[in-house]
């Protein structure tokens, strides 16, 4: 019975491995998207969305994955767990190439953010100004009075 539950759990962690690995890439399309088409990153975060509510939803339908998994570990000899073992050490490598391209997505976001912020600022500063040294509410009337006549 172990055999076939760690079976049916190496199954279960390769679904969620292609969903991750589905992420993983989203995750690589959004560092190049930052900075540039405002529409496609908002569209790769609805993809986003999508992919992290299927990963949602196999988590509810396999809860206690892991406890499970270290609960019948003990009992299987090395041949049955090994496939759990490599799809546990995949998953791990994918979400780590999840997390440092949502960290670099991140920073490139705070550099943007950074740059739009000092380009509002120099805006604000120059409105500023023009209306400090703008046209007078009195224009004054003409300097030059011609008086041979």
């Amino acid at each position: 019975m172990s055999a076939e539950r760690a079976a049916k759990l190496a199954e279960q962690l390769r679904a969620r491995r292609a969903w991750y690995e589905r992420l993983a890439e989203l995750a690589r399309e959004q560092v190049v998207l930052i900075g540039g088409d405002g529409e496609g990153l908002a569209e790769l975060v609805e993809r986003k969305r999508a992919v992290m509510a299927e990963l949602e939803r196999l988590a509810a339908g396999a809860p206690g994955l892991r406890e499970e998994w270290e609960a019948i570990r003990p009992g299987l000899s090395p041949a049955q767990s090994a496939p759990v073992e490599a799809e546990l050490a995949a998953v791990s490598k994918v979400l780590e190439q999840v997390v440092k391209s949502e960290e670099e997505a991140r920073r490139l976001a705070e550099g943007e953010r950074a740059s739009v912020s000092s380009e509002m600022k120099a805006t604000n500063e120059a409105r500023r100004a023009a209306a400090a040294y703008g046209k007078p509410s009195n224009p004054a009337g003409p300097r030059f009075v011609d008086r041979s006549e």
